[in-house]
């Protein structure tokens, strides 16, 4: 017997975004929960929503007082009542294959399920996959959070909740839920603790689809880096929530490659951003930003 399926959509002033991507779902699966989250609009995304929700019986629309995008999903994860659950973004859209990340929960053996992620650039159509690949498997005494932390450490797709698919069992057991006082990685965080909980359960089983199954809309090069992104303060509280959740004494060698990586992307993307020199200076050592600007330069 298949499992039910809860597909969560935070929905901010993008109503008819949102009926695009959910028309791609219902083409792809009919016999879907999907819960959709109104935080808070000040269009007439509400109106648009509801006059959907009540022409398909699997959307079930909830509205709220805008919080951001992580109230949104926590609002929609008190809601949600499908075994597994995935999340998708109302101004993005899924592809083709998208539901191959509900394949392997059957045999109770998969807890996790992670997809490649297509960047669409809407403005030129410049398209670039990412995460296509399966890393290099699990060392034989490796635990979970070493494993994923080394995996973090090498590349971003434990970076985030999309695409992904959980177990809503594991969400609610450990009451896991985004942080929403962070201004960036909020996904990051509910994905550590997503991987704390399957190491308390004893259960290890990821599963990976080197496919794109997801598209990342995107208007241009600035509009992925805002200045919450820009700012090493708000990469640090995602550093200092994860050092929390380990074991004294324990992961901290691969934490620190984590930082590097992510100190690394930070001072790439000011020196990326569309600001003047004297702006980058603000989130960034003069120096080390020189020298970023020139790899920047050369990488394109």
């Amino acid at each position: 017997m298949s499992k039910k399926i809860s597909v969560i959509i935070p929905v901010y002033n993008s109503g008819d975004c949102a009926v695009r991507v959910m028309d791609e779902l219902l083409a792809l699966r009919n016999d879907l929960e999907i819960v959709c989250v109104n935080d808070g609009s000040t269009d007439d995304s509400k109106k648009i929503l509801t006059s959907y929700a009540k022409k398909h019986a699997q959307v079930v629309l909830f509205s709220k007082e805008n919080g951001g995008a992580a109230t949104a999903r926590n609002y929609g994860l008190d809601k949600a009542t499908g075994d597994l659950i995935c999340f998708v973004d109302s101004d993005d859209d899924v592809l083709d294959d998208f539901f191959e990340l509900a394949d392997g929960f059957e045999d109770q053996k998969v807890d996790l399920s992670c997809g490649a992620l297509e960047y669409f650039r809407v403005d030129t159509g410049e398209k670039k996959v990412v995460f296509d690949n399966e890393p290099d498997a699990r060392g034989e005494n490796e635990t979970l959070l070493d494993y994923a932390l080394r995996i973090m450490a090498h590349d971003g797709r434990f970076n985030g909740t999309i695409p992904k698919m959980f177990r809503r069992e594991i969400i609610e057991k450990f009451s896991i839920r985004f942080q929403d006082d962070f201004l960036i990685g909020e996904d990051t965080c509910f994905l550590f603790d997503y991987f704390v909980a399957m190491s308390k359960l004893k259960r290890s089983e990821i599963r990976f689809v080197p496919k794109a199954l997801y598209r990342y809309n995107y208007k241009n090069s600035g509009s992925l880096a805002s200045e919450n992104t820009l700012s090493w303060a708000n990469w640090q509280k995602i550093v200092d929530y994860i050092a929390a959740k380990l074991e004294a004494g324990r992961d901290v060698d691969l934490l620190r490659k984590v930082e590097r990586r992510w100190r690394i992307g930070c001072l790439l993307s000011v020196a990326r951003s569309g600001k003047s020199f004297k702006e980058k200076c603000r989130f960034a050592n003069p120096v080390k930003l020189l020298f970023a600007q020139i790899i920047v330069k050369f990488r394109k």
